[in-house]
């Protein structure tokens, strides 16, 4: 008798760990297709900052650290 609910409860256990974790899974996912059109976005703003800073300067300078200032 103790076995069997033993056993049952072992199985509940078991398969909720696994569906936590597949959900973890796809969470982290979905979460990273929106943080890629993020970062592909920063680097558009990025090299246009560069070519501007390019023409202002005649090829001279360069960007060492771009910090954005909340107002």
């Amino acid at each position: 008798m103790i076995y069997s609910i033993s056993l049952s409860g072992l199985i509940v256990v078991f398969t909720v760990l696994l569906f936590v974790f597949f959900v973890g899974k796809q969470l982290i996912l979905i979460t990273n297709k929106f943080s890629t059109n993020l970062k592909n976005e920063e680097k558009e703003i990025n090299k246009i900052i560069d070519t501007k800073i390019s023409d202002i300067s005649e090829g001279k300078g360069k960007v060492i650290k771009i910090t954005k200032i909340d107002s």
